[in-house]
């Protein structure tokens, strides 16, 4: 995914987080993007079990962060495992923002690593929407570890130049689709 549009993708999420709101960020490239483009005078809390987004977070003032703890999974330095479960099942976010490695309309939400499936899932749970940050590529590709149903999901953020066709089945879905 380009530059530009990992950037537009993530301003268009950290629009959603409003004031006093609980947010957890998933791992990876555009999540850091996303606790970069937050507002230094948003007043909220975010969540994560990514180090990058933590670390991206620092000079933000009014954004209190808390950092999941657990073993690093090296390929997406995220925590994962037992710890970061635990972590994860005492936080109620009220929005989750994924980021995916498959979406598809049959398999629905897969991801390369069991045990990062498993972390998705659960911080998920704990969340009262779950959106997802997405580019083209990620739209009918299907990963080894099921995740969650497109069901599950409230919100699909994606870039500007994305294919209709490749958003069409989704559209079906009763979830929002944003293209950035």
């Amino acid at each position: 995914m380009a530059v530009d549009d990992k950037v537009a993708i993530a301003k268009a999420a950290a629009a959603m987080i409003r004031n006093g709101q609980i947010s957890f960020l998933d791992g990876g490239t555009t999540a850091v993007a996303v606790a970069r483009a937050l507002p230094l005078e948003l007043r909220a809390t975010v969540a994560t079990h990514s180090p990058d987004v933590a670390v991206a977070l620092l000079d933000n003032p009014a954004v209190e962060v808390e950092l999941v703890g657990g073993r690093i999974y090296k390929h997406s330095n995220v925590a994962v495992g037992a710890v970061a479960i635990e972590g994860i099942s005492h936080i109620r976010a009220d929005i989750y923002f994924m980021g995916i490695t498959g979406i598809h309309i049959e398999h629905e939400l897969t991801t390369g690593d069991r045990e990062e499936a498993a972390i998705k899932r659960a911080i998920s749970r704990q969340s009262a929407e779950t959106v997802l940050l997405a580019s083209r590529e990620k739209l009918g590709a299907v990963s080894a570890h099921d995740v969650i149903a497109l069901e599950q999901v409230v919100g699909l953020i994606v870039e500007k130049g994305c294919p209709a066709e490749l958003l069409e089945p989704f559209r079906t879905r009763r979830m929002s689709i944003v293209t950035a």
